[in-house]
């Protein structure tokens, strides 16, 4: 066979041929199978996926745990964070809280 010949000409070696047909075949993955395969290999992606699982579980599960109405008013107007207890986040101008309107914005917009 000439391509054997050549090959070994060109690389100083025999190749086998029929290993080289075989690496060349693709794998039969369905193409689901790879891009999910891409994405777990993607570190970029696997960091937006937990911030999307911690955004989504403080959105869902934030109201049955911080059960604050977001329009009541709760506190004295402009509180700044850490300034007190009852409120972690501060108040708005009109003395809201602001971790509650975080949360029910927060679950609003994901049902969108």
């Amino acid at each position: 066979m000439w391509f054997t010949e050549l090959l070994i000409l060109a690389f100083g070696q025999e190749i086998n041929v029929s290993t080289l047909e075989a690496e060349k075949q693709p794998t039969s993955q369905s193409p689901l199978k790879e891009a999910i395969h891409a994405f777990r290999q993607s570190w970029a992606g696997m960091l937006g996926l937990i911030i999307l699982i911690a955004i989504s579980l403080f959105s869902f599960v934030g109201p049955a745990v911080y059960g604050v109405d977001p329009f009541e008013i709760v506190w004295a107007p402009l509180t700044a964070p850490g300034e007190a207890a009852a409120v972690p986040l501060g108040t708005d101008q009109l003395g809201r809280d602001m971790l509650a309107g975080l949360i029910h914005g927060g679950s609003s917009t994901l049902f969108v």
